[in-house]
């Protein structure tokens, strides 16, 4: 599963905008063979991760990793 998680990160790295836009600047990037998603926000510097995220659990868990 590492693998398909560090292919995720690379392919962020590549094209920050080929990934699905979910609210706001939150975007993800699906780990592929898993029920994962990257969850990440561009800022102008950086990339910052929040989560990788099981597909299954509720939303607001990775929801409340979001600062204002």
């Amino acid at each position: 599963m590492l693998g398909c998680v560090e292919v995720a990160f690379a392919s962020v790295q590549r094209n920050l905008k080929a990934h699905t836009r979910l609210e706001g600047r939150i975007r993800q990037a699906i780990v592929r063979r898993f029920p994962y998603v990257v969850l990440f926000v561009e800022y102008p510097d950086y990339v910052e991760v929040l989560a990788v995220f099981h597909t299954w659990r509720d939303p607001k868990q990775w929801q409340g990793r979001v600062g204002s």
